[in-house]
Formats: structure tokens, sequence, C-alpha cells
């Protein structure tokens, strides 16, 4: 059912709030596949818990705070994060941005993997003439 629920009935961030009684616990993982992200920062706007942060030099993820709502992996174009319900020690990831030119339009672009050698657009360009053909 949650995960056929709207948005604004899974997000109740008044009720589910135990980072204020657990500040040193958080009850979920989240999961970046840097290889497959864009950045394109849906995920952040729609996290009204702030658990994720674009920044220009990283890629940040505080899950303590995180109700388990799951919209950010919902919302997710990519399907590059996960959400996994666990309870563990808090913990800061950050994942560093990197300023790389586009192999195919040379124009300067960010990327959470290094090995990435086209800017998103030149990527979905090519996958469409693929389709097309």
């Amino acid at each position: 059912m949650k995960q056929i629920a709207p948005a604004k009935w899974r997000f109740n961030h008044r009720e589910l709030d135990l980072s204020i009684f657990y500040p040193n616990d958080q009850f979920t993982i989240i999961s970046l596949d840097t290889n497959k992200c864009t950045t394109c920062k849906a995920c952040q706007i729609l996290c009204k818990k702030n658990c994720l942060l674009i920044t220009e030099t990283a890629f940040t993820i505080s899950a303590q705070r995180c109700s388990g709502c799951m919209l950010c992996q919902d919302i997710c174009p990519e399907k590059a994060i996960t959400v996994e319900e666990k309870i563990q020690p808090a913990v800061r990831i950050s994942h560093s941005l990197y300023t790389k030119k586009c192999t195919a339009c040379k124009s300067k672009y960010k990327t959470l993997s290094i090995n990435n050698d086209k800017c998103v657009m030149c990527k979905k360009r090519e996958s469409f003439g693929t389709f097309l053909k």
C-alpha cells in the first residue's frame, strides 16, 4: 500500500520525526548508485527532511532525519537511489562531484562518476538514436 499511496499521505514529517528522540541513530539507509545518478536534484527538492544535499562539490546523504517515506527513491528518474529500513548509528555519506568536459559536445558538466565521458544530454541523445533505428 505504501507504494501506491499519494505522496502527501506518505509524507507526514511531524509524526514520523524519530530523529528528535534518537539523535545518534538512523532508521534507514539511503544508498546512491553514482554510476546512474545524473544529479538532477529531484530527490533533494522532494525531501522535506533535507536528507539529500547536492552542492557544487558533493552529493551528501544524511539519513538520520529520514522518515522512510521513499519519495526520493520513487522520484529518481535513473533509479539511482534505494532506501532500506535498518537501524544503525547515524552516518553522513558524501560523494564527490567531478567537473568534466563532454567528449561529444565539449561542454562542462558535473558528474558523480569519474568514468563518465559524456554529459547527460549527449547520453540521452545517443540512447534515443539507438531507440529510433
